[in-house]
């Protein structure tokens, strides 16, 4: 794109090598951080998984059967779920969404 504009190439800075990275994951994994992290999720993990809503379970599953449910947000609403919700959480705006989908 920069060659295209006729511009100066500037490439990124270099990334961290594996070997470093691979470190960085050993040095975590030695922090009280990480040990209360897994024992949360050990706990999680204790847990049985939770099963997703069916529609009909029994019925037919046809496409005649099919039905459309719609929520609509307000401006306000809409413009907080994309930039401060996930935020909240420390997670991205796709784990919110998809979390609204499974407790829907």
């Amino acid at each position: 794109e920069q060659q295209g504009k006729g511009q100066v190439l500037r490439l990124p800075r270099k990334t961290d090598a594996f070997l470093r990275w691979s470190q960085e994951i050993a040095r975590y994994t030695a922090t009280a951080s990480f040990e209360a992290a897994s024992r949360y999720w050990d706990v999680w993990q204790q847990q049985p998984p939770l099963a997703l809503p069916r529609d009909d379970a029994g019925g037919s599953c046809l496409l005649r059967d099919m039905r459309e449910e719609k929520l609509e947000l307000s401006e306000a609403e809409s413009h907080q779920l994309l930039t401060t919700v996930h935020t909240t959480f420390g997670t991205q705006i796709n784990e919110i969404l998809l979390s609204a989908l499974v407790l829907g």
